[in-house]
Parts: structure tokens; sequence; C-alpha cells
């Protein structure tokens, strides 16, 4: 009885860790986990299953996202609290002007720091792909926007734009002019789709909910990208062509 006890206290112990780290409420600093490192992390040679965790705990720690979120990796500059009285706003947000090298816009936007963490990991690996596959850098991010204080669509539920929790990237501008849109560039046999199809298979690894043409009717021309607390499949769409 005494060890079945002991069992359920160790286990519940662990799962309040867990999720305080998941929603959090415990900054990463006061934990035994090494820190996101923008230079080190994405290039890791194998992906680290607390991950997620590690990007997660960055949410309320200030301190920590001030360290981390540093040219050249990134350009951003930290913003104030701003909750309003319906929910919406952010408590720990970034003016986010470039990530990686490539414009985030035409004036930039505003970004949650988990966002702009998992952003800038994620355009290591896009920025490698292109010079692969094009010779060229990526430049710009073209998106549909970040913070917007709405609900999810067909839903009462507030989206996670309405925390600057959430992006909708619809393509990239190259160093040598050339575009890459998502809409019209996802089932063809093109150098565009391929890049494509492997920004979205990239996107499952360092964001929480990840949709694209093959969750839905809403997403053919975006993908929706975010760190919400409740994570998405990554749609198995793209195997079917590669990438």
């Amino acid at each position: 009885m005494l060890k079945l006890t002991l069992t359920a206290l160790g286990a519940a112990l662990i799962a309040t860790t867990f999720v305080t780290l998941w929603l959090g409420i415990v900054p990463i600093r006061f934990t035994p986990l090494p820190h996101v490192n923008l230079k080190t992390t994405p290039n890791a040679l194998w992906i680290d299953p607390f991950e997620q965790i590690r990007i997660s705990s960055m949410r309320l720690d200030r301190k920590t996202c001030k360290e981390t979120l540093i040219k050249p990796y990134i350009n951003a500059r930290a913003l104030k609290p701003n909750v309003r009285k319906n929910g919406c706003g952010w408590v720990n947000g970034f003016q986010v002007y470039s990530i990686g090298g490539a414009k985030l816009g035409n004036k930039g936007a505003v970004l949650s720091c988990e966002m702009a963490t998992s952003m800038s990991m994620w355009m290591t690996h896009l920025q490698k792909k292109a010079k692969k596959l094009f010779k060229s850098r990526i430049v710009k991010i073209h998106h549909f926007g970040t913070y917007n204080c709405r609900t999810i669509r067909g839903s009462w539920l507030p989206s996670q734009h309405s925390f600057a929790n959430g992006i909708d990237v619809s393509g990239f501008t190259l160093a040598n002019g050339k575009m890459i849109r998502l809409y019209g560039n996802w089932k063809k046999n093109t150098k565009k789709a391929k890049f494509m199809r492997y920004a979205y298979s990239k996107s499952c690894t360092y964001f929480m909910v990840k949709l694209g043409p093959g969750s839905d009717k809403s997403h053919q021309d975006h993908f929706h990208l975010d760190n919400g607390p409740i994570p998405s499949w990554c749609s198995t769409y793209t195997s079917s062509f590669g990438y």
C-alpha cells in the first residue's frame, strides 16, 4: 500500500512539473533544463525530446527571452506587457523585424517570446534549404498576420493570434528576387513545391500547432503556426510527394 502511494505521489509530482513547464508557469532558468540557444539548438545532431518544453517554459521568462532573442539570429525588441480587459494582448511580447536575416513583412510584427524563438530555429533550416535548392538566401517572410484579437474561425474560442502566439506564413522572397508562395506550390514536382513541403515538415519540430494545405480547406494559401498549449498532429500529406 505504501509503495503504491509513493508511486502515485511520484507520478503526480512528475505530471505537475511537466504541466507547469508546458504552460510556462515555471521559468526555464529555475529548472535543470539547458536554455535554448539560437546558434546551437537548431543545429543539433538530434532532436531534443524536451525541445517544446524548453520553448514553452520561456513563456513568462522575460529575462531568458531577452538573453536568447539576440542578433544576428533575430532582430527583435522587447515590448511592455499589453493585456486588455477582454483577455487579448501579450505578456512577454517582442516586436520582431527580421529572423535569420529575413525581414518579417514590411514593418515587422509582434510575436510572443516562444513564437519568436520557434520562428528563429525554423528559419535556420529554411535558409539552409533555400541555399541548397535555389543558391540564394531568404530575405523576406510573407505573412497574413500575427497579433489579432479574434476567435478561431467557426468557434467561440480565442485564437492564439489574440496573444501574439500565432502567425500565418504565406511564402518567402529570395535574394535573387524569386518568390516562393504556398498557394499553387504544394502538389507540384518543382523546387518551389519541395521547399514549401520541407518548410511544413520542419515546422512540426518547433511549433505546437501547424496547419497547411493537408490540414483543411482554410489553409490552402498559408501555414498557420502557433505555440498554444494544445498540440496538433503534423499532417502526413507531404510524404506522398516528398521534399
